[in-house]
């Protein structure tokens, strides 16, 4: 191999390593941005669709607690296309929910609290007159429904926050191994480099030497 190639073929093989871990890098480091978007994105909606959840329930609830409470006149369609709106607002909120958990805990609260909206809403609706039935839910059972929705609320909200912490703490440490592992397979490769580099350059010398040598016994007859 002629001594031009010996120096340029591992000068391009350097190149072509160095190329390809600035793209290995860039690409981890893109993905570890990606997923903390993605997990900060959920967070924000997810605590969004809580706080929302929380307002349009409390809305609803003060429909039925003048409805019980008796003491003023009522017109009942308007109670009922108020109560609707609010009723359906908070569907579409634990809807909402049940895409954005961030956990399994999370997802078991979403799932605890749908359950128990269909069981406050039937008896609310019930309440307001909107569906026939033989008996009507006691104020009792209504503020019972509604003490343990402010509370599966109020726990999906604290999870969302904690979930949110725990993922996005995750995601973090997952982007800074990543980085200090290309860190390290630079470090590995500059040293093999290095010494590639030395091994080429004393190969190259050894000849160099031979010709200088000979040239100085022709010089010196």
């Amino acid at each position: 191999m002629s001594i031009r190639n010996k120096i340029f073929l591992p000068l391009l093989l350097a190149l072509l390593v160095a190329a390809s871990l600035s793209y290995w890098m860039t690409y981890q480091a893109d993905k570890g941005l990606e997923i903390l978007t993605q997990q900060s994105e959920r967070a924000i909606e997810g605590a969004e669709a809580s706080r929302k959840a929380m307002v349009d329930f409390e809305q609803a609830q003060e429909i039925v607690d003048q409805v019980t409470a008796m003491t003023q006149l009522l017109d009942a369609e308007t109670v009922e296309a108020q109560f609707a709106t609010h009723s359906g607002h908070l569907a579409k909120d634990i809807a909402r929910l049940e895409k954005v958990v961030l956990s399994a805990d999370m997802a078991t609260a979403v799932t605890r609290m749908a359950g128990e909206f269909e069981a406050w809403n039937k008896n609310a609706l019930i309440l307001l007159g909107v569906t026939p039935a033989t008996s009507i839910p006691t104020a009792e059972l209504m503020r019972r429904h509604a003490d343990t929705m402010t509370n599966c609320l109020l726990e999906i909200a604290n999870l969302s926050a904690r979930d949110a912490r725990v993922g996005l703490r995750s995601a973090g440490q997952a982007m800074s191994s990543d980085i200090h592992r290309g860190l390290w397979i630079v470090l590995v490769v500059s040293l093999a480099g290095a010494l590639g580099a030395f091994l080429i350059a004393r190969g190259l010398s050894r000849p160099l030497v031979r010709l200088a040598g000979d040239a100085q016994k022709l010089a010196g007859g």
